[in-house]
């Protein structure tokens, strides 16, 4: 008789176990889409999708997809350099996400040999050189253009 009650135990506790895992199903929701520019439909690359509020995120692949799981009910975040933070619902991030080009944010943007940095952070020494005074000067040695200005 105790053979029959320790399957009995072992039964209940295996129910138990997929009751846990079926609720843990429902409360997350995988969101797939696509983050495209909203002028040019081209996609992006490297944005930050982020459920708002936790720590976890990803970003665009090549061609402008994604895949994350998020809380049911959460918000989900889209943020790109120059361009408008988006954030939607959950239940609406999924297809083509398109992002505003932000021209106001684009002016506080340095590029520099090793990536991009705002104004704001550079410790050095920033000016900008007109395309035009460069290609009025006869060398074909952008350091020997770049002298004098």
């Amino acid at each position: 008789m105790s053979l029959g009650v320790a399957r009995l135990s072992i039964l209940i506790c295996l129910m138990l176990l997929v009751d846990v895992g079926l609720f843990a199903q429902t409360s997350s929701l995988i969101v797939n889409g696509r983050v495209l520019d909203s002028q040019t439909h081209e996609p992006l690359i490297g944005v930050t999708v982020m459920e708002k509020g936790m720590e976890k995120g990803t970003v665009t692949n090549l061609d402008g997809y994604f895949t994350i799981s998020v809380s049911r009910g959460s918000t989900i975040s889209f943020s790109y350099i120059s361009y408008v933070t988006r954030e939607l619902r959950a239940s609406q991030a999924s297809g083509d996400i398109l992002l505003d080009a932000d021209d106001k944010t684009l002016q506080e943007v340095v590029v520099v040999g090793y990536g991009t940095q705002k104004k704001a952070n550079l410790s050095g020494a920033v000016t900008a050189i007109d395309g035009d005074k460069i290609s009025a000067k006869p060398t074909t040695d952008v350091l020997a253009a770049l002298q004098g200005e």
